[in-house]
């Protein structure tokens, strides 16, 4: 691998390891849990917003990987990578989380019919829902990858900027002000294709341009989503989402920032072997964090007693989540019949 491609792969796992240790947190957050009313809930909401980009950053992380996928391998091997990363784990630890679930209940066997339905919709654990968007992506690739290779940071830059104008700003400015524009909709990049595009984008952009207007658009988003939630959920008295959203345009703004943020860290600190070494590790367990990390949220929770609202815990506890993550993947995938469900 020549020195261009370790930096780039360094700094996708650098985005890889933020992105699955910020959706611990904000799953070991009180955001949901406490009344807007609590002090504690004002910090809530801060961490909830400053680590809502895991799930962007994961899917921009995509759109740099895979669309080149054919300069590695062919459409057959690509699927087949796909069925054993993510399709099999999903349905494994879905039946496990079904299974959890029975334990929970006070073991209430369910019938086969909710099984399936709790696999099928992905709603075996909350979190898994980003699989099915994951899934159509995936199904997606293989069609933007046969875009003539000239032609496609072209045509992907064209998707990414008509995709954020339509997609993204037109709804928000529609939504919060007097206009009234008529809805049009990039539907190449349609809901979290999006982030595919601009992933891919700004992978292949060897230089930053405009880094400052980035970063103060993306500070700008974050402040929106912030002080916005604050003052509609202080008002009505429950958790107003109208900033919250994947595809808002308060997200979209962070999110990009922090990629771009993300990237620039790759840069400065791919020559920093411990570091790297680090993170380069970790980087192999975070899927795995993804797919386990609930269940040792929720038993933990159940058989120790622990002030979740405490500031100290919630930044605290998510890095032993973490830890915890780790050695068990490493136990698990000692075990051949166990290792296909905790792919790197």
């Amino acid at each position: 691998m020549n020195n261009s491609n370790s930096q780039k792969f360094f700094y996708i796992n650098l985005l890889n390891v933020l992105s699955a240790i910020s959706v611990i947190i904000l799953h070991t957050n009180c955001f949901w849990t406490v009344d807007v009313y609590s002090s504690r809930w004002i910090s809530a909401n801060i961490i909830e917003c400053l680590f809502y980009f895991a799930v962007p950053v994961f899917f921009m992380n995509i759109g740099a990987t895979l669309i080149d996928y054919q300069d590695r391998y062919g459409t057959k091997e690509y699927f087949r990578r796909r069925i054993n990363k993510c399709v099999i784990p999903f349905i494994a630890w879905s039946l496990i989380g079904t299974l959890f679930s029975v334990f929970k209940n006070d073991f209430a066997i369910p019938s086969l019919t909710t099984v399936l339905n709790e696999i099928l919709n992905a709603n075996a654990m909350s979190v898994y829902w980003f699989f099915l968007p994951l899934f159509g992506i995936y199904l997606s690739i293989p069609v933007l990858a046969a875009i003539d290779k000239e032609k496609r940071i072209a045509t992907m830059k064209y998707a990414a900027i008509f995709g954020f104008i339509f997609n993204i700003l037109l709804p928000f400015v529609n939504r919060y002000s007097a206009l009234n524009i008529a809805s049009v909709s990039v539907s190449i990049v349609s809901g979290y294709l999006f982030y595919v595009s601009i992933g891919y984008v700004l992978s292949h952009s060897e230089t930053i341009n405009h880094m400052g207007i980035m970063i103060v658009l993306g500070i700008t988003g974050l402040l929106i989503h912030i002080i916005g939630t604050y003052n509609l959920s202080i008002k009505s008295g429950h958790i107003d989402q109208t900033y919250k959203g994947y595809l808002s345009l308060p997200c979209v703004l962070y999110s990009v920032c922090i990629y771009l943020l993300g990237k620039r860290a790759g840069e400065k600190l791919n020559n920093k072997e411990r570091f790297k070494k680090v993170i380069n590790y970790l980087s192999k367990y975070t899927f795995a964090m993804y797919l386990i990390h609930l269940f040792i949220i929720q038993l933990s929770f159940h058989f120790f007693k622990f002030d979740t609202t405490s500031l100290i815990f919630r930044l605290f506890y998510p890095f032993v989540v973490a830890i915890i993550c780790v050695f068990i993947t490493n136990i698990t995938r000692r075990i051949p019949i166990l290792r296909r469900i905790v792919p790197e």
